[in-house]
C-alpha cells in the first residue's frame, strides 16, 4: 500500500511546496504504519484507522486556523488566489492577502487520501468499501486541481471541519472490536460520532455550499475546471447524505 500510495504522489499535478508536503505526508504514514506493525498494535485495519483519527484530528484543527484567514481574503481571493496557475510566481496584488494554511492543510489531506485509498484497495479482499473509494478518488481528484490553480480556499475552512466527525467513527469500530459494545461507552461515543457527522457533514456543509452559491460571482470567471470541482462537491454532499442516513439508522 505504501509503495502505491507513494507512485501515485509522483503523478501530483504540481511540483511545488504542496506537492512536497503531500509526499511527506505520503511518508509519515507508511513510518507510522511501519511502526505500529513491529509494535504488533491490533489488526492491518485497527493501524489504518489510529492513523486516520491523528490525520483527522489534525485536519480538525487545521480548519480553525483556515477560518481566521476568512477576514484578510480581499476581493476574490478566498476563491482565485492571486498567486493561482501561471500567475503564482508574480508578486501578490498590494495589500492582498495570499492564503496560506488552506493550502498547507490541503497537501496534507491529499497525502492521506493517496495513502487511505492505496490501502482500501490493496486490501479490497478483506475491507469492501466502494462509497470510500468513490470519496478518496473525487477529493484527489479535485484537491490536485484547486492546488495547482490556488482555488477554493475558503471553501476548504469548511470541508475540512468535516473530518470532526471521523476520530468517532473509528474510535467507534475500536471499542466493537474490543467487545465494549454496547456498553455505555460505546453509546456515549456513537452518539457523539452522529451528532458531529449530522452537524458537520450535513449542516455544515449545507451552510458552506450556500456561501459558495453567494459568493458565485467571486469564482465563475476561474478556468472551467472550476466548475467540475464544485459538481465534485456537490456529488460528495450527496455521499455525505447517504452516509448520514445510514448514521441515524444506526443509532436509532
Amino acid at each position: 500500500a505504501t509503495m502505491v500510495g507513494l507512485v501515485a504522489s509522483n503523478f501530483a499535478l504540481q511540483r511545488d511546496d504542496s506537492s512536497t508536503v503531500s509526499s511527506w505526508t505520503l511518508a509519515a504514514m507508511s513510518l507510522a504504519y511501519t511502526a505500529l506493525q513491529r509494535a504488533r498494535v491490533g489488526s492491518a485495519q485497527t493501524r489504518n484507522r489510529l492513523i486516520s483519527i491523528v490525520h483527522a484530528t489534525v485536519l480538525t484543527a487545521g480548519s480553525a486556523l483556515c477560518f481566521q484567514e476568512w477576514p484578510l481574503y480581499v476581493g476574490a481571493e478566498g476563491w482565485i488566489s492571486a498567486q493561482g496557475g501561471a500567475d503564482r510566481a508574480a508578486a501578490p496584488v498590494a495589500g492582498n492577502y495570499i492564503a496560506f494554511w488552506p493550502v498547507f492543510f490541503a497537501s496534507i489531506f491529499l497525502g492521506f487520501l493517496e495513502w487511505d485509498l492505496a490501502w482500501t484497495l490493496c486490501h479490497r479482499d478483506r475491507v469492501k468499501d466502494p462509497a470510500t473509494i468513490f470519496h478518496h478518488s473525487l477529493f484527489i481528484a479535485i484537491t490536485h486541481y484547486v492546488l495547482r490553480y490556488r482555488y477554493y480556499a475558503k471553501a476548504f475552512a469548511w470541508l475540512s471541519l468535516a473530518e470532526l466527525s471521523t476520530p468517532f467513527l473509528h474510535i467507534r469500530w475500536i471499542l466493537n472490536e474490543v467487545g465494549m459494545a454496547p456498553g455505555p461507552a460505546y453509546v456515549a461515543v456513537s452518539l457523539a460520532f452522529a451528532l458531529r457527522f449530522i452537524g458537520t457533514r450535513v449542516v455544515g456543509y449545507s451552510l458552506g455550499l450556500l456561501d459558495l452559491w453567494l459568493s458565485r460571482e467571486l469564482w465563475l470567471p476561474a478556468n472551467k475546471g472550476l466548475y467540475a470541482v464544485v459538481v465534485g462537491t456537490h456529488a460528495a454532499f450527496a455521499l455525505n447524505t447517504f452516509w448520514a442516513t445510514r448514521v441515524v439508522g444506526g443509532i436509532i
